[in-house]
């Protein structure tokens, strides 16, 4: 009973409903944090409590204002569901919570905006496509699209940008990142937190531009997620590789005005990402304001208790210890469904106040963040949102730039014998083969909601051969072992001129029977099924076809099964590409557009490689700076495994074109930079040949001598081309702060540029041989 009566006491109102000062903390002409504080002051523990709590469904509308009707509470998942009726009913409920709570508190309403702003909205390709087109500008686009729909729907929060480095493609999530260098995914990273923001990179304490094209960011999932190639799995790393290759994404998204991170599922070297106050403080320190909001991720505070076993990570006694634990790290928000059988642990914070094992400015603190987010979003200002909104989802603008990136992402890794792009002419046949050609949800891939029209590569053909014979047969499932439809398939091409086998991975999440999204986690790497049987049948029977495969997919792909690769002509890594996938898809084959997609991960031959000397960020060593990286170290490693080389299918940057490119007079501004520097390296690029196209410069640098063993060369900076037409040339100046030169030091505790002799490479492409220039840093 005394236990009761303490946490009674201590939620009791501290001010008078009468003693309520709104005059601050309801003026929009007041700062963010001067409106955070006027309001915390007169707050009870009961309702700083409620702000911490973010409901991910699992309850009715009945039930909510039931239970938070007198103090409002954080966030929740939207219930507009992109159209009308849901924004109305989403309206009701937020001036409810402002009519009726003591302190007129709104509630945030969050989406997934990894690639789409939910339901009814334009669904782009995913980050793995996005990531390949090596092109900031463009993602920046995208984002700024998904923020401006997002408000549309009534949203003012999203999960993204996905900033993983993923070094692991067995990890399922592997289609949500960029790639695995830590340079690119840091700069697709601020290109679209910025637009995101509304361009806007002052940090959690400052108001968003407005309440139509910009939302609160909240960064996902810190930090070295998907290590071990598993979701959860636990990444025991070196000091150095974790903050030069996991974090400095997050170091960068930080600085650029990043405004929230959910942590990640995992442990890092043994600590919980959801009680790692070092990697909290650390984001924290990065960033323009101390009050960046730090976020769970799906009842993840729960796990840290101890009675859930295996899936758990039993460092605390039971869920009100994780609380505190979690709390006291520096998390602001848990998410978490009600009646979820990890436990709501925020739900318990005032207990754990009153039993002395939390501090209440941590729940302070944590409330406080929360707000700051909702003021800077003006939810306080402008709680609700017009309805006619709704109409500004997937229109025909942002629809042609979902098929703009997909075209650009898109990338060309074999065309044997110039077979691309296909010159189909009158009524031939044309064969579509796969079990992808019409499956819509592997275009559009996991995290997004239905409404939009996604046209596959099946149903986008007629619009680009509309005289042409279409021949379509399944063959086989992405999953399981028939082969009963082989026969059928190869029969029925037999008049075909060229065969289209469109495959790879389904889409979606692991209890939706898919082989790539999240928790589908696997321990190989070719075609899931019977597909690599099922494309050596085809390739048997037509030796002499042209065959190109299509593959629609979130992950590397291996063809060691049956020497797949040397059976086919043309192959094209088309990832998650989204609403107009199909279209952008039969572009590039036709030659309407030129192929300007580059790798942003290396294709291992078989998941063997992963994590192995094939892989840049776990074999370190110096070596000769102009080749590639993926080669032997000493001379006892050189050589081949079992008839493969050392060396990746398709290697970082890799990606073909229909036309050429020459890089010339390549300059640097600066022989000698101090640390604190920059400089500028230019270059001419020519088209070389008849056809317009894009490509990409990348620079990297490298340091022989140096005080600790370094990676073999490390992506720099890189930019890609507009369209160049036959013959063009062009002048690309890249700008570089000498900071991304930097490596962390072990005594300093913090990342430091050392002075001495760097050598920088400038290439377009892996297989050309680079220009090598020497940097002093002094």
């Amino acid at each position: 009973v005394g236990a009761v009566i303490a946490v009674l006491n201590l939620a009791a109102p501290l001010y008078a409903e009468n003693t309520i000062d709104r005059s601050v903390y309801m003026d929009p002409t007041q700062s963010v944090d001067a409106r955070v504080e006027a309001l915390l002051s007169q707050m009870t523990l009961e309702e700083m409590q409620a702000q911490t709590i973010h409901l991910a469904g699992g309850y009715s509308i009945a039930e909510l204002k039931e239970k938070y009707g007198n103090t409002s509470f954080g966030a929740t998942t939207t219930i507009s569901h992109g159209n009308v009726q849901g924004l109305e009913q989403q309206n009701e409920l937020q001036m409810y919570f402002v009519n009726n709570s003591r302190l007129n508190i709104p509630v945030t309403f969050h989406t997934e905006t990894l690639h789409s702003s939910g339901s009814n909205s334009t669904i782009f390709p995913m980050p793995c496509l996005q990531g390949a087109t090596w092109n900031t500008a463009i993602v920046h686009q995208v984002a700024a699209a998904i923020a401006r729909q997002a408000r549309a729907a009534g949203i003012n929060r999203g999960f993204s940008p996905e900033i993983n480095v993923c070094t692991d493609p067995r990890f399922g999530r592997t289609e949500e990142n960029f790639g695995e260098d830590p340079a690119l995914v840091a700069a697709m990273g601020v290109a679209a937190v910025t637009a995101l923001h509304g361009n806007n990179t002052d940090g959690a304490s400052s108001y968003l531009p407005d309440t139509k094209n910009a939302i609160v960011s909240e960064a996902k999932h810190a930090a070295a997620y998907g290590f071990g190639g598993k979701d959860g799995a636990a990444a025991d790393l070196g000091i150095r590789t974790l903050h030069d290759v996991y974090l400095r994404p997050w170091r960068e998204y930080a600085k650029a005005g990043g405004r929230g991170a959910m942590m990640s599922h995992n442990s890092i070297n043994d600590v919980p990402s959801h009680a790692n106050s070092e990697l909290i403080g650390l984001i924290r320190k990065w960033g323009k304001s101390t009050g960046l909001l730090i976020a769970s991720d799906d009842c993840d505070v729960g796990l840290l208790a101890h009675p859930y076993g295996p899936a758990g990570f039993g460092v605390a006694p039971d869920l009100q210890h994780a609380c505190a634990m979690s709390m006291t790290a520096g998390m602001d928000q848990e998410l978490c469904a009600p009646g979820d059988g990890r436990g709501q642990a925020f739900t318990l914070a005032v207990e754990a106040i009153a039993a002395g094992i939390l501090d209440k400015q941590a729940l302070r603190r944590a409330a406080g963040n929360v707000l700051r987010a909702k003021f800077a979003a003006r939810l306080f200002d402008s709680p609700v949102y017009p309805t006619d909104g709704i109409s500004l989802l997937d229109n025909a603008k942002d629809r042609m730039l979902a098929r703009e990136v997909a075209m650009e992402g898109v990338v060309l890794l074999k065309n044997e014998k110039s077979v691309l792009p296909l010159k189909i002419e009158g009524d031939e046949t044309v064969a579509i083969l796969g079990p992808l050609a019409d499956d819509v949800q592997a275009y559009q891939g996991g995290y997004t909601g239905p409404g939009a029209k996604v046209y596959t590569v099946l149903e986008a053909a007629a619009n680009y051969l509309p005289n042409a014979n279409i021949v379509h047969a399944t063959g086989c499932q992405v999953t399981g072992n028939d082969t009963s439809g082989f026969q059928g398939a190869i029969d029925a091409v037999k008049n075909a001129s060229v065969i289209v086998a469109v495959m790879g991975d389904s889409g979606g999440r692991a209890w939706d029977h898919s082989t790539c999204g999240e928790d589908d986690d696997r321990t190989q790497l070719d075609l899931p099924g019977v597909q690599p049987e099922f494309l050596a049948a085809v390739s048997a029977a037509y030796p002499t076809k042209p065959i190109v495969v299509v593959l629609i997919h979130g992950r590397p792909v291996s063809f060691v099964r049956h020497d797949l690769l040397s059976t086919i002509s043309g192959l094209l890594a088309a990832w998650r590409p989204g609403e107009e996938g199909g279209n952008a898809i039969w572009e590039l084959l036709l030659g309407k557009t030129n192929p300007s997609g580059r790798l942003t991960q290396a294709w291992p031959y078989s998941a063997g490689y992963v994590h192995s000397q094939a892989s840049p960020w776990f074999h370190k060593r110096q070596g000769d700076f102009d080749e590639s990286p993926y080669r032997g170290g000493s001379s006892q490693q050189n050589g081949d495994i079992q008839n493969y080389p050392w060396g990746p299918m398709f290697p970082f940057q890799f990606g073909l074109s229909y036309t050429s490119f020459k890089l010339s007079n390549v300059k640097q501004s600066l022989a000698t930079v101090g640390q604190n520097g920059s400089f500028i390296i230019s270059v001419n690029i020519t088209n070389t040949g008849n056809t317009p196209g894009k490509t990409v410069v990348a620079v990297y640098h490298s340091k022989p001598i140096s005080t600790f063993v370094r990676w073999h060369k490390m992506l720099t900076a890189f930019a890609k081309t507009p369209t160049l037409m036959a013959q063009e040339s062009i002048t690309m100046k890249l700008e570089i702060d000498v900071s991304k030169l930097s490596s962390y030091n072990l005594q300093l505790q913090d990342q430091e540029v050392e002075t001495g002799m760097y050598m920088l490479s400038v290439s377009l492409d892996p297989a050309s041989k680079p220009t090598i220039l020497n940097l002093t840093v002094q």
